[in-house]
C-alpha cells in the first residue's frame, strides 16, 4: 500500500527509445532500444534500488508500451497499487538522439497522451500524505487534468506534513508557451520544499546566470532546499 512507502513520485511514465548511434539525427538514425522511463517513474525506480520503499501515482495507456511501464516498475521494487491505466488515451514515447558532445535531444510522439489525465479521484491525499516525501514530476503540469490534480496534490499533502518535492524538467516543445510554462512552474515551486533543478532551467525560471542569484530568488519563493545541479 501507499502508506507504507516513503517515497511516493508522482508524474509521467514514459518509453523511451534511445537512437543506437550518437551524434545522428532523428530521421538518419539506424535503430532505437527501448527503455523504461520518465523523470517521475525514475525517480520512484532510483531510489527502489537503494533500497528506499517507493510507490509510483500515474496513469499510462491500455495498451502494449503502458503494461511494459507498469510491469518495469514492480520489477525495480516499486508499489504500483496507484497507477492507472487509460482505455482511451496512450501511452506517451519519446525518441531520444544522443549528440556526439554527450547531450540528448527529444521528439515526444503521442497528443494528449495518458500521463495527462490524472484525476483527482485517482489520489487519496490523506493516504499519500503518509509518505514521508512526495515527489512531483513537471509533465503533469503541461495540460488539464493532470496540472489541476497535480497542484491538489501538492497543496494537500504539505498541508497534511509531506515534503514535496519538484523536478522542473522542462521540455518546452511540450508546452504551448514558455511563458505559461514558467508560470506554472514557479507556481509548483512555491508549493515544493524541495527543488532540484539544472543551470539552464534555473536561468530560464529566475532570468540569472549566477548560480547563488537564482538559488536566493527561487528559496524566496518558497522551498527550503534548492539544488541547482
Amino acid at each position: 500500500m501507499i502508506s507504507t512507502s516513503a517515497v511516493t513520485s508522482v508524474g509521467e511514465a514514459i518509453v523511451d527509445f534511445v537512437s543506437a548511434r550518437p551524434g545522428t539525427t532523428l530521421s538518419g538514425a539506424p535503430g532505437f532500444t527501448k527503455h523504461a522511463g520518465g523523470a517521475a517513474a525514475n525517480v520512484a525506480v532510483g531510489l527502489a534500488k537503494l533500497g528506499v520503499r517507493t510507490a509510483f501515482i500515474g496513469r499510462v495507456g491500455q495498451d502494449p508500451f503502458g503494461h511494459f511501464l507498469t510491469s518495469e516498475l514492480r520489477k525495480n521494487g516499486v508499489n504500483t497499487a496507484r497507477v492507472r491505466t487509460d482505455d482511451f488515451h496512450r501511452t506517451r514515447l519519446a525518441f531520444v538522439f544522443r549528440t556526439r558532445s554527450g547531450g540528448r535531444d527529444f521528439a515526444f510522439w503521442e497528443s494528449s497522451p495518458a500521463d495527462e489525465q490524472l484525476q483527482s479521484s485517482d489520489v487519496d491525499c490523506s493516504r499519500l500524505a503518509r509518505s514521508r516525501i512526495v515527489h512531483i514530476g513537471s509533465f503533469p503540469l503541461i495540460n488539464e487534468p493532470s496540472r489541476s490534480t497535480a497542484f491538489l496534490i501538492a497543496e494537500k499533502v504539505s498541508r497534511l506534513g509531506s515534503i514535496v518535492s519538484f523536478d522542473p524538467n522542462i521540455r518546452l516543445s511540450l508546452w504551448r508557451s514558455p511563458g505559461e510554462a514558467r508560470r506554472h512552474l514557479l507556481r509548483m515551486v512555491g508549493l515544493a520544499s524541495v527543488l532540484r533543478l539544472n543551470d539552464e532551467e534555473a536561468y530560464f525560471l529566475t532570468g540569472s546566470r549566477r548560480y547563488r542569484h537564482a538559488a536566493l530568488k527561487l528559496l524566496a519563493r518558497g522551498p527550503m532546499l534548492v539544488a541547482i545541479t
